[in-house]
């Protein structure tokens, strides 16, 4: 008896250990994404994110006041989730407005595993004692500093040019670049390609739901510059704007996701060098992306038999990606009045309406490498009525790993070539050029 009840009582022992330890085991990644994914078989949306994302972060003093709506708390919490959830997308390349799927979300928690604890219930009550306000952590950019981090240095951008039209977030204009052109019996010539620009986002849009889409607007100011040492050099111009780019953007995890649409209004001045020809106007383009064909979102060349079956690793996920393409058309019109200096092509009427189509298609060999391809066609619709074409072409390898690739804080500088031909604004006077450049982007 004595034996049995030994065993008895080890037995008794062992199960309540199992017991115990199946109760305290932490939730998998696939709990963890059936629970906050509304449609898995579509995958995990931003905003299911950032709410996994408070309830696997937040202490449950925190979270009882973010669930009573203490504005300052609701503010912090937003903002610090919905940045995350940004770079989380980011790392696990995303393309944007996509949900994440779960073979994404399962290594994004292999990297960033969630709390070992079973996640803290809401408080029925409020506590007893207040808890003391979050302390922010202290600014740590030189822009965050000097305005109390009402502008971040991480909106402000550095690249080839300004934000391109009507792609709020989409497609990338490429590397800043210094250009080095090398004439036999001629001194050599340095171009620059260059623009600076922040990129400020409304932040009472987020969330809302408009026409069963959510809104979403950036305030984007740039200067750009393509100007050379050449004084004589026909692409001499610089040019300043302010952007407003509006995007109806669809909630992507819905049944027939409408595509998303795309507004940009921007008021811009742009002369060149010398100041011969100067204009004053307002841009306006508009861009439907439809993903399924590659419309701001990397598609790969050779298409996979089943898009959402998980890949086994990172160099899997890389060979099936690449070689692939993203391209974004716009269409819109250029519309304002000409200082003119010997440009007849504005004729006697310096007000001009022109009608403007423009193509921008990256194509990536492997994440390193992009050959770009940008095309801008032009109509006048006053003046001598003449139309005017300008293609670029950039073969560009980013200095740094294919991880790197997938993460813009990491990737800055990039080698290249580039090659322009036809004509373009203000004063429409043809390019022909060839060149060797290094690159830089923040």
């Amino acid at each position: 008896m004595q034996c049995l009840a030994f065993i008895f009582g080890q037995a008794l022992t062992l199960l309540s250990f199992g017991l115990a330890t199946a109760v305290s085991a932490p939730p998998s990644a696939e709990q963890i994404y059936e629970t906050y994914a509304k449609h898995p078989e579509k995958g995990i949306t931003k905003a299911e994110f950032q709410h996994y994302l408070r309830d696997s972060s937040l202490s449950p003093a925190v979270k009882a006041l973010y669930d009573k709506g203490n504005t300052e708390v609701v503010n912090a919490v937003n903002a610090d989730t919905s940045d995350e959830a940004d770079l989380a997308f980011s790392r696990q390349s995303v393309a944007l407005g996509d949900p994440m799927s779960l073979a994404s979300f399962k290594d994004y928690l292999t990297a960033f595993p969630p709390r070992k604890t079973i996640l803290p219930p809401r408080q029925a009550t409020a506590p007893t004692q207040k808890p003391a306000k979050p302390v922010p952590s202290a600014p740590s950019g030189i822009l965050d500093r000097l305005t109390n981090s009402k502008l971040h240095d991480t909106s402000l951008h550095v690249t080839r040019s300004a934000p391109i039209p009507a792609t709020p977030g989409g497609a990338d204009p490429g590397p800043a670049q210094l250009n080095w052109t090398h004439s036999a019996g001629s001194e050599d010539v340095f171009t620059i390609d260059a623009a600076v620009s922040y990129t400020y986002e409304v932040e009472s849009l987020k969330n809302k739901h408009f026409w069963g889409y959510f809104p979403s607007l950036n305030v984007i100011p740039s200067f750009e510059a393509n100007t050379s040492t050449r004084s004589t050099a026909t692409q001499n111009s610089l040019k300043g704007k302010i952007d407003f780019q509006f995007a109806l953007n669809p909630d992507y995890a819905a049944e027939n996701a409408p595509p998303l649409q795309a507004l940009s209004i921007a008021p811009a001045y742009e002369a060149d060098r010398v100041k011969k020809t100067e204009t004053y106007g307002v841009d306006l383009f508009y861009t439907p992306f439809l993903k399924e064909i590659g419309m701001g979102t990397l598609l790969p060349i050779t298409l996979r038999q089943n898009p959402s079956a998980p890949v086994a690793s990172r160099e899997e996920a890389y060979r099936l990606a690449y070689p692939g393409f993203i391209w974004s058309p716009s269409i819109g019109f250029e519309i304002g009045h000409a200082t003119v200096d010997r440009a007849a092509i504005y004729g006697n009427d310096p007000d001009y309406v022109r009608f403007v189509a423009k193509i921008k298609l990256d194509i990536y060999l492997i994440p390193q490498f992009v050959i770009g391809f940008s095309y801008a066609g032009r109509i006048f619709l006053t003046g001598d009525e003449g139309s005017f074409s300008f293609f670029d072409i950039t073969p560009t390898w980013y200095l740094g790993s294919a991880d790197d690739i997938q993460d813009p804080k990491k990737i800055h500088f990039a080698i290249g070539l580039d090659f322009k031909d036809g004509e373009t604004t203000p004063n429409f006077k043809h390019v022909d050029s060839f060149s060797a450049f290094i690159g830089a982007k923040f």
